[in-house]
């Protein structure tokens, strides 16, 4: 049937678009044909009153007798008709129903405080996740990330979350250095990481080191103003053993920046980083660098380095990224 055809297409239309549930259902209910509820309650308009003065004398009245009205005869074809344009009705109010829930959800889910990596306390969406501050090191090809990466930017590239400390807004741990690996190649497969013409990766020791001091000729880094930190203010900046604050991971970003913008480049977590080893020294190991929230203040150096193997993995170490800068010709 020519009616069912059409209202199925669109009832698909609506499916399809969810997101435009509304002009869909009133363009829908638009074209389905008029049809009267209930026919058996249409009432015949009566009829007016017959004067015939004629034959009429004063104070003699007729009876007035309205012609008879035929009930609406209704076809078995037209209350099919009827039963499926009510059914269409009601499957519509049905679709409405679910876009209404799924915005609410949606609602529910991105409304919260957004943090460093951009991901909210109720929830996050994959473009937030993503989002990742780069900081350009003045004078250096380079750039490296304003934050460690986060447990929410770990969990939207690899799958799952390895760390022993939960939080979105937390450094991940427990992540060896042949993790990182296979975090850095997924992360940079993601199309909009393509899309970017960003390839990112780990710092080298040296980078970490330049980035972390800041301009700063002592063991820990500059801050704004050009201050220099050493161990009675290194509480400033990091998060180590002696602070008070009780062991584990803190969210990043809590602590004040060194002169170039960077936060926890000392304590939380001890970071991964490439190492130039022309001489194969290190062997099957690798470095960490910055102490952790596990090391008390000497241990958290911008010289601080740990010697690990590439499967170690531990709830103190973790990682932050790095991308080179393209040379303008």
């Amino acid at each position: 049937m020519r009616i069912s055809l059409s209202v199925g297409a669109a009832v698909a239309l609506c499916i399809c678009f969810s997101a435009y549930a509304d002009p869909i259902e009133d363009a829908l209910i638009g074209i389905l044909p008029s049809m009267p509820a209930k026919q058996e309650e249409d009432v015949a308009t009566p009829p007016k009153s017959v004067s015939n003065d004629a034959g009429k004398q004063d104070g003699d009245t007729f009876p007035q007798t309205a012609k008879p009205v035929p009930s609406p005869s209704v076809t078995p074809s037209d209350a099919s008709d009827a039963n499926e344009i009510a059914a269409l009705r009601e499957e519509v109010a049905a679709l409405r129903r679910q876009v209404e829930d799924a915005r609410k959800t949606s609602d529910q889910e991105t409304d919260g405080k957004t943090h460093a990596d951009g991901s909210t306390e109720s929830g996050q969406s994959p473009s937030a996740a993503l989002k990742i501050e780069m900081v350009a090191i003045p004078g250096r090809g380079f750039a490296i990330s304003k934050y460690e990466v986060t447990q929410a930017l770990w969990e939207y590239v690899m799958g799952e979350n390895p760390s022993k400390f939960k939080g979105a807004d937390h450094p991940v741990e427990c992540v060896s250095m042949e993790d990182c690996k296979t975090f850095l190649q997924k992360l940079n497969a993601l199309p909009e990481v393509r899309a970017s013409f960003v390839t990112y990766r780990l710092p080298t020791a040296e980078e970490w080191q330049y980035a972390c001091r800041a301009g700063a000729s002592g063991a820990f880094c500059l801050v704004s103003g050009g201050r220099e930190i050493g161990f009675s203010t290194l509480a400033e900046v990091a998060w180590f053993r002696e602070d008070g604050k009780g062991g584990g991971t803190h969210p990043v970003g809590q602590k004040i920046p060194n002169a170039f913008g960077l936060y926890d480049m000392l304590g939380n977590v001890s970071e991964w980083v490439t190492y130039r080893d022309s001489g194969n020294q290190l062997g099957k190991r690798r470095l960490s660098c910055g102490g952790s929230w596990l090391n008390i203040a000497k241990e958290c150096s911008a010289n601080s380095k740990i010697r690990n193997h590439l499967q170690y993995r531990e709830d103190y170490i973790g990682l932050r990224l790095a991308r080179d800068i393209p040379k303008r010709k």
